[in-house]
């Protein structure tokens, strides 16, 4: 009987043992399926799809919190991320609750309702901003997610890889459409659409591209460490050719600017780390081959892939930059700008509330001179827009959320790189110039108002604040023997 007992209590224990492992790596595996899922859906700037991620990416949070529940551990999360990430969702759900106003969208009036705290600061309309918060809560939880990762190396490289797999068969994708003529997503009937891959818009495009290219050129690298096979080399290198060609394909001005600027900095970094590592290994003569023949195959596919529609956009005055073809100063991106710098002190400490800059733009706009001519989504320029909805303090804090993540990446980088082991060093660096270049598109668009790229940006940021290695403990790992089973 005690044998039986003691068998059954072992099949117990290794049941819960595996229930638990099952629950630490499901929302794991749910992340990276919605990581590829986001981009594929129409970039999520669809209602629906739009939807979807929000309760997907909520439940994944979810179960992710109970699997450290059952693990009885707390998440690997730096304190200045955590402290900002908690106060912003503090302030956002509280300008839901303390809503000043409610929205009518068929009349397009405000209506004054009772405020839970009078004298508060709260949202101009709770339904806009309670729609805003399920995402910027979604995306919390992806970026602490990410965080929590990237402290275990096999977990990392899965995310990098699932990252460029995903945005180099999307921008193969992209051009496979091009070379087909299809008229819209998907060869979906959209006449004068300016689109690219799944994306409509494409300046959104243009900043998934810069998102993904350094990834995708970092597992390039790594096909060719050790002893890869050449079809993983291959493969990688054509991917990353795909990527180089669909920067200058795609139409937008700004990206194409940014993604050369990538691409500069790329190819600057790869000739300086192989230059600065030449008396410690023979110089590869495959590697530099295979960027050679990258480049030259990307300058031809680029002219082959319908490059004139590019080469129009370049050739178009900044008109539309400035004022409209009626001379109307109002419709033009610097007068957006005006109007917005000018309603700042408005906006105050807290701002009009979360996802509302829609409903509160045209009044902005008729109180500055303006006449309202339909609906702005966006104000593209995304620092802007966020200072309007989230005020001075809620901008403040977003500064230091994401700010902070690459400036301490790029300082402890500078500082002791020797710290981490040369893979992790070169994904950070690689996260902080993704994260640059979405940053610099969003002085003239809007890529971080697309759910989709604020998805990528959430898990590359969670990068950048993971918790570095000391050089002691690094050292104490490189004591250890790597079979340590044996008994003396």
């Amino acid at each position: 009987m005690i044998r039986g007992q003691q068998g059954e209590q072992r099949i117990a224990g290794g049941f819960l043992v595996s229930l638990q492992f099952a629950l630490s790596e499901l929302p794991r595996w749910l992340l990276l399926a919605i990581i590829v899922y986001a981009p594929w859906a129409f970039g999520c700037t669809r209602w629906w799809a739009k939807t979807l991620l929000i309760q997907s990416l909520l439940a994944v949070n979810v179960l992710w919190l109970c699997s450290l529940f059952f693990r009885r551990r707390w998440p690997r999360v730096a304190p200045p991320a955590g402290i900002a990430a908690l106060l912003l969702l503090g302030i956002g759900w509280f300008s839901v609750f303390n809503a000043l106003a409610s929205y009518d969208e068929l009349l397009q009036v405000f209506s004054p309702i009772s405020q839970p705290l009078p004298g508060w600061f709260g949202s101009w309309d709770a339904a806009f901003s309670i729609h805003g918060m399920l995402l910027v809560t979604a995306l919390m939880g992806g970026f602490f997610m990410s965080m929590d990762l990237a402290a275990n190396p096999i977990w990392r490289r899965r995310l990098f890889l699932t990252l460029a797999l995903s945005g180099g068969l999307l921008l193969l994708f992209g051009l496979v459409e091009r070379a087909t003529a299809a008229e819209g997503i998907y060869w979906e009937s959209a006449p004068r659409s300016t689109f690219f891959a799944t994306y409509f818009y494409h300046a959104n495009a243009g900043a998934f591209i810069n998102l993904t290219l350094p990834i995708v050129a970092g597992q390039a690298v790594l096909a060719f460490r050790g002893d890869e096979s050449q079809r993983k080399r291959a493969f990688w290198s054509l991917l990353l050719l795909i990527s180089i060609t669909a920067v200058f394909v795609n139409t937008s001005r700004a990206s194409v600017v940014i993604g050369a600027l990538i691409i500069a900095v790329l190819v600057v970094a790869g000739a300086w780390v192989l230059i600065g590592k030449r008396r410690k290994m023979a110089l590869r003569p495959q590697l530099l081959a295979t960027a050679v023949v990258v480049l030259v195959c990307a300058a031809i596919l680029t002219l082959s892939f319908g490059v004139e529609r590019s080469l129009v956009r370049w050739n178009q005055t900044l008109d539309t930059l400035f004022a409209s073809e009626g001379g109307a100063l109002w419709e033009g991106r610097v007068s957006i700008y005006r109007v917005c710098w000018l309603s700042l002190r408005a906006a105050g400490w807290f701002g009009f509330g979360p996802d509302t800059f829609a409903i509160v733009f045209p009044y902005l706009l008729m109180e500055h001179g303006g006449a309202v001519n339909g609906i702005l989504r966006y104000a593209h320029q995304d620092y802007l827009q966020t200072a309007l909805e989230w005020g001075r303090l809620g901008f403040l804090l977003w500064g230091v959320l994401v700010g902070g993540g690459i400036v301490r990446a790029i300082v402890y980088l500078w500082r002791d790189p020797r710290a981490i082991t040369c893979e992790h060093g070169m994904w950070i660096a690689l996260c902080t110039l993704s994260l640059i270049g979405v940053l610099i598109h969003s002085l003239v668009d809007f890529p971080l108002q697309i759910a989709s790229l604020q998805l990528i940006s959430a898990v590359l940021l969670g990068q950048l604040w993971t918790k570095f290695h000391s050089k002691g403990t690094r050292l104490m790992l490189r004591k250890i023997p790597a079979n340590n089973s044996k008994k003396p």
